[in-house]
């Protein structure tokens, strides 16, 4: 079906919200061939397994999600030096490196998440520091200029969310149309489950993420959390929590659908262009607490907006005192969770693939 289609992603490091993305899309486009920079077995998702990837850097010293970001000039570099071969459409699945393959005759589809954070907030990135991050913001107007002049090869850019298309727009100066991304695992029909005494927040545990905030707050609250991930950040945060506050590292798909169904509510505490965890814990009935900014403005429906039919709790700063203060409110509340499980059926997997087939097909 897809024999003239390229699917190209950033990296297959680890197993993260974009990397289930591109699982879909490699589902929606069987025949094609596919591309990352980095492709660890071990460390991304099983499916990958299933098909034939092909690695676009090989040097030794670029072989981490770490390093990719640390040596983003010389990632970069490589990842467009290469010719893919000729194909009709290049679909790329990306925040950083997969938009800098070379096209050659090929219409260039960009799926893209957010233009690279590091680039253009690079406040989001602490843990940059010292001589690194001096000689960053020297660098900055020469990498930007030059993402930028890398991005004129993309005939067309998706979003994943408004968020995602004014932050193109923002960046990049170029329009893009908008396509929710997936929830891989998103039961038929709504099962209710018995709940268990804990809150559970899902994330990589990285410093963007604002995991420490979360952290801070179960300080102040007689509740348990389970935090399911893993990062550079996880020795420090084990050392900040409290003894109400559970590690439980990386988990398989079965064990993680089995906390979202038990958890009381999952916590959204990073600003992100979309949020699946929340969509998520949507599908097995479970509502969330989220910092009420960019995309899970467009994903949950709030609260205070519409209580009937409410699959969220937002929180205004993200502030320990703000977070313990929405813990609690939560406790005097009640969610629907069937209209949770509908909230979440407006992102299954069935529509997206519907949704991308159709827009290559009529702009490829």
């Amino acid at each position: 079906m897809s024999a003239d289609i390229a699917l190209v992603t950033d990296a297959l490091v680890s197993p993260g919200g974009a990397e289930k993305v591109f699982s879909v899309m490699c589902e929606a486009f069987p025949g094609a061939d596919i591309y990352t920079s980095v492709y660890l077995p071990d460390r991304t998702l099983d499916v990958f397994r299933r098909f034939q990837v092909r690695e676009l850097i090989t040097s030794p010293s670029l072989r981490t999600e770490a390093q990719l970001k640390k040596w983003y000039p010389l990632a970069a570099w490589q990842m467009g030096r290469r010719p893919l071969g000729d194909y009709r459409v290049i679909l790329s699945s990306s925040a950083h490196l997969a938009r800098y393959v070379q096209k050659g005759r090929a219409t260039h589809i960009s799926y893209c998440y957010y233009p690279f954070r590091l680039l253009y907030e690079p406040e989001r990135y602490p843990q940059v520091k010292g001589p690194s991050r001096v000689a960053l913001r020297a660098a900055l107007p020469v990498l930007r200029a030059w993402d930028r002049s890398r991005t004129r090869q993309v005939d067309r850019f998706i979003g994943i969310s408004a968020a995602s298309k004014a932050a193109i727009r923002k960046y990049y100066h170029r329009d893009a149309d908008v396509i929710f991304s997936p929830i891989l695992s998103l039961p038929d029909v709504f099962e209710p489950h018995p709940k268990g005494d804990f809150f559970l927040l899902v994330s990589r545990l990285e410093p963007w993420k604002n995991i420490e905030v979360v952290v801070d707050a179960f300080r102040s609250v007689d509740a348990r959390l389970v935090i399911v991930g893993v990062g550079p950040e996880g020795d420090a945060l084990r050392r900040r929590a409290g003894t109400n506050v559970e590690f439980a590292g990386s988990v398989g798909e079965e064990e993680l659908v089995s906390l979202y169904r038990r958890a009381r509510a999952v916590i959204h505490s990073a600003r992100t262009e979309y949020g699946l965890t929340p969509i998520e814990a949507n599908a097995y009935g479970t509502p969330a607490i989220c910092w009420g900014v960019s995309g899970s403005l467009e994903t949950m429906i709030s609260y205070a907006a519409d209580p009937d039919n409410a699959t969220a709790l937002f929180y205004d700063e993200s502030t320990p005192e703000a977070i313990a203060d929405a813990i609690r409110r939560f406790d005097t509340i009640r969610f629907d969770p069937a209209k949770c499980h509908a909230n979440a059926r407006r992102f299954g997997r069935q529509a997206f693939v519907s949704q991308i087939q159709a827009y290559v097909q009529a702009h490829g």
